[in-house]
């Protein structure tokens, strides 16, 4: 239904088990290796780069497919909401590793996730 997304659905479940799952060495290395391979020549820059272009692409298509089922604003542009969103969840993932007191991962990304929604979403009448 237009205007009606949520995280109550899978997107959400898909996302708080991507958050909910993580561990907090696994999630250093990962970004380390993945800071790392910006480097030309680290041998994990073809699987961060692969990774990194997966990961816009199927969030663009996902944002295209919203827009022509009417449920995001056609105003916007899919690439770059898909580049904030990932953005958002590798900074907010850095500052989870330097403050785990401090930041709520988990909630973080749920508030962010609920505000974005929000933001792009058709309103009442279209």
């Amino acid at each position: 239904m237009p205007g009606d997304l949520s995280l109550d659905g899978p997107v959400g479940a898909a996302l708080a088990t991507l958050v909910g799952d993580q561990v907090k060495g696994h999630t250093r290395v990962f970004a380390i290796l993945n800071s790392e391979s910006l480097i030309e020549g680290h041998p994990a820059q073809p699987f961060f780069q692969q990774r990194s272009a997966y990961l816009a692409s199927f969030m663009q298509a996902a944002f295209r497919a919203g827009i022509e089922a009417g449920e995001i604003r056609p105003d916007l542009d899919p690439a770059q909401i898909a580049y904030e969103l990932i953005a958002m969840m590798d900074g907010l993932q850095i500052q989870w590793l330097r403050a785990p007191d401090r930041v709520d991962l988990v909630a973080s990304v749920d508030g962010y996730i609920r505000r974005l929604i929000e933001s792009i979403q058709v309103g009442p009448g279209g």
